[in-house]
């Protein structure tokens, strides 16, 4: 039987198991009234994935939700936090900084912080776009929720994407006069103060009401590692973040919300490990497993890192978005946005106090995003139609510094780029009368036009020597994408479903190729075809649900980032390539169940299946010279692990007028896989320079929380990060044919603290 057989076959048969237990229901007992409903169960969950309220469990696409609730829990604060709950996610700091991250989601990854190069995951906040990894992704404040929908999105987002996006969802103004605040302190001098203020709502007459969110975050932690040549540690924490939130609503039909978000970071970068050195320059400085004390290049070495040794970015965001509910039927929402991002990432790329490989990169990025939605149901509810436009303008500068060779070479590289997308997206969704309501079925269409443009590039040696220039390149790139689904509602709270999405990424230009031919010639856009299998279900009174996907996905012109020599071998360059043809396989599995009401129990498990058909590369063949060579599945997709799984449960001690006292436990296991860095990794997989051991990290926290005092509540938390002080790699890079090291980045020691909270 051929994989997609087998793919429908099992899930065929795990619908038909599930409808036994569902429609026994009636004879079950239902919770009382006095029993906690868990807010991190499935079937409670409300999504805005298709631009419109639904539960969770009614939604034909592959998500994790996380409620507030369920963030708090498990204290997820970051984006790294959160792919350690979410299937096929990956989402891990770069070597480059603790400000950019290397994101795979369902085998795509991207791991190459520029800002000409486009994230396959989109990320919004509120529906605003946060286009590029480099700043792009930041701690998480003051948040109602977050959903990932794995999977092409394109037919109902304002930018297409092709493996998937990610919903941040804030906290609205309540209008009624409410604070909640956490104070936390930990290992390493950590110090944590959050705050929220709702402030009662101001009326306003004849002009409605108007209501206000005040939210804040300050964080400051000692890094892990001594830096023996600063006498400072790296791997640090220092940032702060704030989010004014504006409401008003001068009519029962209009809302209007403004945003302004703040967030600024300046901290010590990470520590990048020597692992393997190949020129017997760097030999004494050459690492194995994690280090505690290391030597860096940043006071040694400041002609690298021309604007400062310190991690920064500061990102500045306004949105505006006014909703009018012009009948019960159909709503207008326009969302506009303006972000402005500078991120610096000094990076000591070596690990060791010699020059060999140190850069600096700073990137000043500005965009402005505007949104137009219009959602409408028609005749009685069984007609659903969504449809948008969207604009999108983005200019951007670099300055990248580079030092190679024991301070012998350095090189400067500067340019620009002006960037502009128009798109018009709808989907139509009909649930047909005649079949009971059951089936639900929807097309949707979206065309989008991104014209590139990368200008006035400069790249220089030693500050004076010109290697490569140019004025203007500009490329356009468009596409009309389809996407349409089947669902059918087995039984009450039990759906299966398929679903058909082609998801595109624009191409573009490379601005650190170091000639100019390669500046000016543009690498292609990518497209997939996605086709998914799904199931959908909650049982035994709604005390089980689970979520089954099995997918196939096939790329055209896969985007992928290289490296290689430059500078006449001194040093490497990333250059863009298109994969011809590869096809991506995978099922993802997440489940809970409350066996009784003290104890939820969830889980989640993926599995990957990487097939590279066609990729020609010039693979080297004696020197000089290469060959043409199609080196398929030679050729590996980084930080994709086979196979990956989560486990996590959570017991109520007890929950009375005195508090609520609970404990938590998260496990989650990451197969093997290898970094990045050479297009040919080496066989067995084990064996190649880059590669990463599987490994296993472990949360836990006990909190005793809703003890009341006077008119408020008061709680405690004690929790642990990497709790059993797992020590392996996290992130690799195999740089052997440029420079000649292998580099690693491990995982961060255990961390551990007290959390205080107080909510009126």
């Amino acid at each position: 039987m051929s994989r997609p057989g087998i793919l429908a076959y099992a899930l065929a048969s795990t619908s038909l198991w599930l409808v036994l237990p569902a429609t026994a229901r009636a004879q079950g007992a239902t919770p009382s009234s006095g029993e906690r409903v868990a807010e991190t169960q499935d079937a409670d969950i409300v999504v805005i994935a298709q631009k419109r309220e639904q539960a969770l469990q009614d939604v034909p696409i592959a998500i994790t939700a996380l409620s507030g609730a369920a963030l708090e829990e498990r204290r997820i604060q970051t984006a790294d936090d959160l792919s350690m709950y979410v299937p096929n996610l990956t989402l891990i700091p770069q070597a480059s900084g603790n400000t950019t991250y290397a994101i795979s989601m369902r085998g795509i990854t991207q791991a190459d912080s520029v800002i000409t190069a486009d994230s396959p995951v989109a990320v919004y906040i509120d529906g605003v776009l946060a286009p590029k990894l480099a700043g792009g992704i930041f701690d998480f404040i003051d948040l109602e929720r977050v959903e990932v929908l794995r999977g092409p999105q394109g037919t109902l987002y304002g930018r297409n994407t092709p493996a998937g996006a990610v919903n941040l969802i804030t906290r609205k103004p309540s209008g009624e006069l409410h604070v909640d605040a956490t104070a936390s302190i930990g290992n390493y001098d950590s110090r944590e103060f959050k705050l929220g203020i709702d402030l009662p709502a101001l009326e306003l007459g004849s002009l409605g009401k108007l209501s206000a969110r005040l939210g804040g975050r300050y964080f400051r932690r000692d890094g892990w590692v001594k830096d023996l040549g600063s006498d400072r540690t790296a791997d640090s924490r220092n940032r702060y973040g704030g989010r004014i939130a504006l409401r008003w609503e001068p009519g029962p039909d209009w809302t209007i919300d403004y945003t302004f978000d703040r967030l600024h970071i300046r901290e010590t970068p990470p520590a990048n490990q020597l692992d393997t050195d190949f020129t017997g320059l760097m030999t004494a400085y050459q690492t194995s497993g994690r280090r505690k004390k290391l030597t860096f290049g940043y006071n040694a070495d400041p002609a690298a890192f021309a604007d400062g040794t310190k991690t920064e970015l500061d990102v500045r965001i306004h949105s505006l978005t006014a909703e009018w509910r012009v009948s019960d039927n159909f709503t207008l929402k326009s969302i506009t946005s303006q972000r402005k991002v500078y991120n610096n990432e000094p990076t000591d790329f070596d690990g060791t106090p010699l020059a060999m490989a140190d850069f600096g990169k700073v990137n000043r990025l500005k965009t402005f995003t505007h949104e137009l939605q219009g959602v409408a149901t028609l005749l009685d509810d069984q007609l659903s139609i969504v449809a948008g436009a969207f604009y999108y303008k983005e200019k951007g500068f670099t300055h990248a510094t580079g030092v190679f060779g024991l301070g012998t070479v350095k090189q400067d590289t500067f340019f620009n780029i002006d960037n502009t997308a128009y798109a018009a997206y709808g989907q139509i969704e009909w649930k047909p009368a005649f079949l009971d309501g059951r089936v639900t079925i929807a097309a949707g269409l979206r065309y989008t036009s991104e014209k590139k443009v990368l200008e006035d590039v400069t790249v220089l040696v030693n500050d004076v020597i010109p290697v490569a220039s140019l004025d203007r390149a500009s490329k356009r790139f468009t596409k009309l994408s389809p996407s349409a689904f089947l669902s059918y509602e087995l039984a009450d709270d039990i759906n299966v479903y398929f679903r058909y999405a082609q998801g595109w990424r624009s191409g573009g230009f490379n601005g650190t190729s170091s000639t100019s031919e390669q500046l000016r010639t543009p690498f292609g856009d990518e497209t997939v075809n996605s086709y998914e299998l799904g199931l959908k279900g909650s049982f035994w009174d709604r005390r089980a649900t689970i979520a089954l996907a099995g997918f196939i996905s096939d790329y055209k012109d896969l985007q992928t980032v290289l490296t290689e020599p430059s500078i006449g071998g001194v040093g490497f360059r990333t250059t863009n390539s298109n994969i011809g043809k590869i096809r991506i396989s995978g099922i993802e599995l997440e489940a809970s169940v409350r066996p009784f009401p003290f104890l939820q129990i969830n889980g989640s498990y993926a599995y990957l299946h990487i097939d590279v058909k066609n990729f020609v590369l010039c693979v080297p063949v004696g020197q000089p010279g290469c060959e043409f060579t199609n080196i398929g599945n030679a050729r590996k997709q980084g930080l994709t692990p086979k196979h990956s799984a989560t486990l996590g449960a959570e017991v109520a001690l007890f929950d009375n007028s005195s508090g609520r006292l609970s404990a938590r436990m998260d496990l989650a296991w990451r197969g093997e896989t290898i970094g990045g860095g050479q297009a040919i990794p080496r066989r067995p997989l084990r064996t190649d320079l880059s590669f990463i051991p599987d490994y296993t990290l472990v949360d836990a926290r006990i909190a005793w929380s809703n003890i009341p005092i006077g008119s408020g509540k008061i709680g405690v938390a004690i929790w642990a990060k990497n709790l059993f002080d797992a020590d392996g790699s996290q992130f690799s890079l195999d740089l052997s044919n440029s420079l000649g090291i292998t580099t690693k980045r491990y995982l961060t020691p255990r961390t551990f603290g007290v959390d205080l909270t107080y909510a009126f």
